[in-house]
């Protein structure tokens, strides 16, 4: 009973805080290896997924980076919340639409539970080296809290306000 008072109450949370004219999901699949979970603040956080068939790591690594590079791009106008490592975070940061709000130094790991969590554990099965390089040199990881805005419009080409057509 307990529970279903408190899905009860976090349902009334979110439809109140809910932003106007969005779907009210609490998913969103942003690129197949990142998925974003509304929070309670009405703000979403941002996760990555596990591969659904496993196969060449090589493979899985060019996925991981092509969704890496994709993902700033996929986020829809919103709050966001995700802990991630500087190379992500300078990506956000270059972005004209997105204004980081807070940015808190997390942990400092390295990236064996992300690339585990990736390949499905079976990184001791590798016989040849391992296309993840890097993976067991410490990064700083970050709490980033960040809004993304709408795109600016793009501007028609050749045109500026006031001039006319002859």
């Amino acid at each position: 009973m307990a529970i279903l008072v408190l899905w009860g109450m976090q349902w009334a949370i979110l439809e109140h805080v809910a932003p106007k004219g969005y779907p009210r999901r609490s998913t969103r699949l942003l690129t197949p290896n990142f998925f974003a979970v509304r929070d309670l603040t009405g703000g979403w956080r941002i996760f990555q997924r596990s591969p659904g068939e496993i196969g060449d790591c090589q493979v899985l690594l060019k996925g991981l980076l092509k969704d890496q590079i994709r993902l700033p791009e996929a986020l829809l106008p919103g709050c966001y919340r995700t802990l991630t490592h500087e190379t992500i975070l300078g990506r956000l940061r270059r972005l004209p639409n997105v204004e980081i709000q807070s940015c808190r130094q997390a942990y400092v790991a390295t990236m064996e539970a992300t690339v585990s969590r990736a390949v499905k554990g079976r990184c001791c099965c590798c016989t040849d080296g391992c296309p993840f390089l890097g993976r067991s040199h410490p990064r700083q990881f970050y709490d980033v809290r960040f809004l993304v805005k709408k795109k600016a419009a793009p501007k028609a080409a050749g045109f500026d306000k006031g001039q006319m057509l002859s």
